[in-house]
Order: C-alpha cells, then sequence, then structure tokens
C-alpha cells in the first residue's frame, strides 16, 4: 500500500487517530483506499497513477503522500465532532493542487505521465511574469 497508518504520524497524533477510529483499524485502512482513489480521479487524466501509487518506501513522490495524508487525516476527523478548522483549509489546498493538476494548470514534477500522453499545455512553458497596475497620476 502507498501510505501506512502509522506513517500518519507526521501529520497527526497516532493516539488521536485511535480514539476517533475506535482502535478500528480497518476504518483507517478504507479511508486510505478511498483518499487514494480520489487522487487517482483527479491525476489520472495525465499521469500514470497506477505506477504513482505502486511506489513503496524512498521511491514514493514525497508531494503526493503528503497530500494523501492530509486528506486521510481530514477524512479520519470528520468522524469527530470537534473538527479542527486548520485541517479543513489544508484538505482545501489538496483539493485545489488536485484540481490545477487534472485541467492541466500545472504538473507536479517527477510523476510519470501516461503512455501517448503529452505533458498538459499549461506547463509546456511555465514562466513567472512580473508587472505593476499604471500609475496613478494624482495631478488634475
Amino acid at each position: 500500500m502507498f501510505l501506512e497508518k502509522a506513517e500518519l504520524k507526521t501529520v497527526a497524533d497516532i493516539a488521536l487517530v485511535d480514539l476517533i477510529t475506535g482502535l478500528d483499524d480497518v476504518i483507517i485502512t478504507d479511508i486510505i483506499s478511498q483518499s487514494t482513489d480520489l487522487m487517482k480521479s483527479y491525476m489520472g487524466e495525465y499521469y500514470a497513477v497506477d505506477t504513482i501509487f505502486a511506489a513503496e518506501g524512498d521511491s514514493r513522490n514525497l508531494t503526493v503522500l503528503k497530500y494523501l495524508k492530509d486528506i486521510v487525516i481530514y477524512e479520519i476527523n470528520t468522524r469527530y465532532a470537534q473538527f479542527n478548522e486548520v485541517l479543513r483549509v489544508k484538505y482545501e489546498d489538496v483539493m485545489r493542487w488536485l484540481e490545477n493538476l487534472n485541467t492541466g494548470k500545472f504538473t507536479a514534477g517527477g510523476l510519470p505521465l501516461k503512455t501517448g500522453v503529452d505533458a498538459p499545455e499549461g506547463q509546456a512553458d511555465f514562466t513567472i511574469r512580473y508587472n505593476s497596475q499604471p500609475k496613478y497620476n494624482p495631478d488634475f
């Protein structure tokens, strides 16, 4: 599996996760699987999601792993009555990132593309352009 319960310790207290889930590891495994499928559905347009999520250990993409953990912790905490606002904000950030991947606004570096699929057009020539509004002339 791409993510194991023990790895959630970097984003949440495992004792709290166990308390929320009632020490039921099946709940955690199901939430991890559902969250993985959610990410696959967003990333599947351009990326080889089977290859990405089959990776183990140090060969996993750390950005994808981080965002998957955020989704899983958010989903676990939705079971808890006193919800944490920080988790909601992190979840919204993850969903925005996934939507940008899905629409091709940018790519996630180092992720393998699907066979026969070109990089998203929005990423092909990414440049940052700086400018400002026209200067205001206060003279009448």
